[in-house]
């Protein structure tokens, strides 16, 4: 699993739009579904892209980074070796994944480990501890690129009502769906532009 995983599980972001602070208020939203939307250009990828799972934000390219954190020496390491030991019952299967170190700060150190397609990740997170570090918890999460504070995520899908998309295909029809509360307002006029990355 590497940068380009983080990109496929992306989706979209939207501007924020927030739900109705009170019962009964009058706002009024769109109807749905809402009238088709060009979306801005497409922008080619960051150098720099941030992703995160259940903690800290963190350089995705540290994904195609070598493994084998559980193995090294260190006190961060026995902190996340400890981890292991101790959420084993919960998720056995932590006992046999490979482990990176993605986030690290002064008082947090985080490490992923992809079990598959369908489950997705565990993270484990480590805790300053005096001069050590500690276990903190350990969480199955879903890989997600971050965004800004003002943008959320948000789901997409091909438009069924078209053609699937063929090798000469040059537009594609995509139905969004927000991932937060936004009152029924759409997601048009609101999303970033596309990230394309053409692979081989």
């Amino acid at each position: 699993m590497g940068v380009r995983t983080v990109l496929a599980i992306a989706c979209a972001a939207v501007l924020l739009a927030g739900c109705a602070q009170m019962p009964g208020a009058q706002t009024p939203v769109n109807t749905w579904p809402s009238e088709p939307e060009l979306l801005p250009p497409a922008v080619p990828p960051a150098a720099n892209r941030q992703a995160s799972c259940a903690g800290p934000a963190f350089d995705a390219a540290v994904l195609d980074g070598p493994a084998g954190a559980e193995k090294r020496a260190g006190p961060e390491y026995d902190a996340l070796r400890a981890s292991i030991e101790m959420f084993g019952t919960e998720f056995p299967q932590a006992r046999d994944l490979t482990w990176r170190l993605v986030a690290r700060n002064e008082d947090l150190i985080a490490f992923l480990a992809n079990v598959d397609a369908e489950f997705g990740w565990l993270e484990i997170d480590v805790e300053r501890a005096g001069p050590g570090w500690r276990p903190q918890g350990i969480t199955q999460c879903q890989l997600n690129v971050a965004f800004r504070a003002e943008f959320g995520l948000a789901f997409w899908t091909l438009d069924p009502r078209y053609p699937p998309p063929t090798r000469v295909t040059t537009a594609l029809n995509i139905l969004v769906s927000e991932r937060a509360c936004a009152s029924g307002r759409p997601t048009t006029g609101r999303m970033l532009p596309p990230v394309i990355e053409l692979q081989p």
